[in-house]
């Protein structure tokens, strides 16, 4: 989407890149000796910590950019509904003209033209309404007749200033919503850079790293979508039906990629995929994590039930998970782990912790 790759979230900037660089050509070349398994790890370690700053910046992004979406949806709503309005307005207008005709007409023939002529005529809304002790010369109903036609010219004249108000607003939203965009794009390249500094065997103990983690990852997958086909459900936090059928449907996406704003079958960013996972429950959630904290009741750490949604980052929510129960949650949480399950107690989303909520059930 927008021409990403899949690789979008957490790394470093160019005075930062060049620092992380120079460290690295300084633990091996300066001494001559090669580097220690020791100094080896320390270097992945670090290179790991930049790319999961990055790619963290990249996700607060991308939630920017659905939130400002999501804005704008609300902005096309009212826009259509003035446009619904003037479209009335102007039509209703059309099917008076035909009486203003004749009431001119009526005016001529009965010798009082000037004076009634001058009201029909009058341009402006507010130079009829300082005049109206004219209205005496009108007869009732034609009286009540131009009532109508100056209001119907107010509102006209109002909707359209709101419209033209309302499109001023969503050309500055969606100037925003591209600036977040191509955030997300800088950040990615940024933490591809870092992770492609990792050269000859750091970057081998890197991948084998990484193809452990998948490896438990998808053990743990695998545990638990045995768990949630048998119909187990953990002591004392049974969910509804609602929530059950989300985490069914979250589990079985663990191992699909992470894509900033997407929102499945393919692909999910964070809040994508829980929006996705309750959307096939029959629960509309809006794609956007801070929008999603609103919905349902807040719980605390202890209260959470399986399909319980949680939020990290302790500025604002900027990252989403599902929890499912022992301890673990399903997420979409960067393009190096994708769709995963992670143990809510890992140190950096312990620390991170900002709320959950509970969309259904009690």
């Amino acid at each position: 989407m927008f021409g990403l790759s899949r690789k979008v979230q957490r790394g470093p900037g160019r005075a930062g890149l060049v620092t992380l660089l120079t460290a690295f050509a300084l633990s091996g070349v300066i001494t001559g000796e090669p580097a220690s398994a020791d100094s080896l790890s320390k270097q992945i370690d670090k290179v790991e910590n930049r790319v999961s700053q990055l790619e963290s910046e990249a996700e607060a992004a991308s939630e920017a950019y659905n939130e400002a979406m999501l804005n704008l949806r609300a902005i096309d709503t009212k826009s259509a509904r003035l446009q619904t309005r003037i479209s009335r307005a102007s039509r209703s207008m059309g099917r008076l003209q035909r009486s203003i005709d004749a009431m001119a007409v009526q005016a001529y023939t009965s010798g009082s033209f000037s004076n009634t002529a001058e009201l029909l005529l009058t341009k402006s809304p507010r130079d009829f309404l300082n005049r109206g002790t004219m209205l005496s010369i009108v007869a009732g109903n034609q009286a009540d007749q131009l009532r109508t036609i100056n209001g119907m010219r107010l509102n006209l004249a109002t909707n359209r200033a709101q419209l033209a108000a309302v499109r001023k607003e969503r050309a500055a939203v969606w100037k925003q919503a591209k600036l977040h965009r191509d955030q997300v794009s800088v950040k990615l390249k940024q933490s591809q850079k870092v992770l492609a500094s990792l050269k000859g065997k750091a970057r081998k103990i890197y991948l084998a790293r990484l193809a452990k983690r998948r490896a438990a990852q998808a053990a743990a997958a695998k545990q638990a979508q045995k768990a949630w086909a048998g119909g187990k459900v953990f002591a004392g936090k049974a969910p509804s039906a609602a929530a059950r059928r989300a985490v069914t449907y979250a589990i079985r996406q663990v191992g699909k990629p992470y894509i900033a704003f997407m929102a499945g079958e393919r692909a999910f960013d964070c809040s994508g995929l829980t929006q996705a996972a309750y959307k096939h429950a029959g629960v509309a959630l809006p794609h956007f994590s801070k929008a999603q904290v609103r919905y349902g009741r807040k719980v605390s750490w202890s209260q959470m039930k399986p399909g319980d949604l949680m939020f990290f980052f302790r500025r604002g929510a900027h990252h989403v998970a599902m929890y499912i129960g022992g301890g673990r949650m399903v997420h979409a949480e960067n393009p190096r782990s994708d769709v995963t399950i992670t143990s809510i107690n890992a140190p950096w989303y312990r620390a991170r912790f900002s709320g959950a909520a509970r969309v259904v059930g009690r």
